[in-house]
């Protein structure tokens, strides 16, 4: 005869179910959209630099103060270049260039005799552009258009002429 009997073990379960099945619907129906706006949201003056590696000097030329930066969203569709979505009339600003600094770009080389020099290249540049935009701090993350600004972290941008990848090196804002 199998007789199927409770033990503690299986009351322990089902009231470990019965707590989470209570949790989750407190915090989907019950808290919902209150859990969430619970963190302040400021909107500020934010400013970052992105670096853009080994460019020659058309590039450089490209890229002008007071031009328009525009998040580059990857796309499988028609309207894309090398899976970069070109410009819509509708597609929501994201900056505006502020400051152009053009370097030439280095790297070290060690001689025959074992030292080390910078060496720079031929007609290649480090190019790094100041964006100034408006942002919002949530929990202590810059965000803008709902992209997170951290650095060192990649950042693809399209602008009027040129579209590129780019490493974020600095992000600073000011608080009013």
């Amino acid at each position: 005869m199998n007789k199927r009997r409770f033990r503690i073990f299986d009351i322990v379960i089902l009231f470990v179910v019965i707590i989470l099945a209570i949790g989750v619907y407190y915090k989907f129906f019950v808290l919902g959209d209150a859990a969430q706006s619970s963190v302040e949201t400021k909107t500020v003056p934010v400013t970052f630099t992105v670096e853009i590696d080994e460019r020659r000097q058309y590039i450089v030329d490209m890229l002008q103060e007071g031009d328009t930066v525009y998040l580059s969203k990857n796309t499988e569709e028609d309207d894309s270049v090398d899976g970069t979505k070109l410009l819509s009339e509708d597609q929501e600003s994201f900056g505006t260039i502020t400051d152009i600094e053009i370097k030439p770009t280095k790297e070290a080389i060690v001689r025959d005799d074992g030292t080390v020099v910078d060496g720079t290249f031929q007609d290649r540049y480090d190019i790094f552009i100041t964006i100034s935009s408006e942002g919002q701090i949530k929990d202590d993350i810059v965000q803008v258009n709902d992209y997170n600004l951290m650095v060192n972290k990649s950042f693809a941008f399209v602008t009027k002429y040129y579209a590129t990848n780019s490493k974020i090196c600095s992000v600073t804002t000011s608080e009013s």
